[in-house]
């Protein structure tokens, strides 16, 4: 299987023009027999584009799913299902790399999920009252 094929494969449901979103399940590799599922480049909304406004819902969106103990908990299953196939039933090469390839990308929705909970917390944060004396007090303070 190269790249290229793959490519093509998922350029066929392109073909199809309807105002739903489309669906094409494509076999893998003889060594797996999930699918992948392609979809429509076009129907795909990008999150980088979103105004701030909704952006911000996002964010607060994606923080609140990071704060739930369930989410941590099954995706630190996932990757530990990952190392038990990994270690114990893998056949070769290929499987071990797909294995690998499984666990990064675990880790990096958790990096992700992550980096927009921090992003959030600091917009929530409650802006902080300047005292333009608080350096001098701690002066004297430090005198007394």
């Amino acid at each position: 299987m190269t790249f290229n094929w793959l490519l093509g494969k998922f350029h066929k449901c392109e073909s199809v023009v309807t105002t739903e979103k489309i669906s094409v399940e494509i076999p893998c590799h003889k060594y797996w027999p999930e699918h992948f599922v392609a979809v429509k480049r076009n129907d795909l909304e990008d999150i980088r584009n979103m105004d701030e406004s909704e952006k911000k819902a996002h964010v607060a969106d994606i923080a609140e799913i990071y704060n739930k103990k369930a989410f941590g908990k099954e995706l630190e299953s996932l990757v530990s299902q990952q190392v038990y196939f990994i270690a114990e039933r893998a056949l070769g090469q290929n499987q071990l790399d797909f294995g690998r390839g499984t666990i990064n990308g675990i880790r990096l929705v958790q990096e992700r999920f992550g980096d927009l909970h921090a992003e959030h917390a600091e917009r929530s944060k409650p802006d902080e009252p300047f005292n333009p004396y608080e350096l001098f007090e701690k002066i004297q303070e430090t005198k007394v």
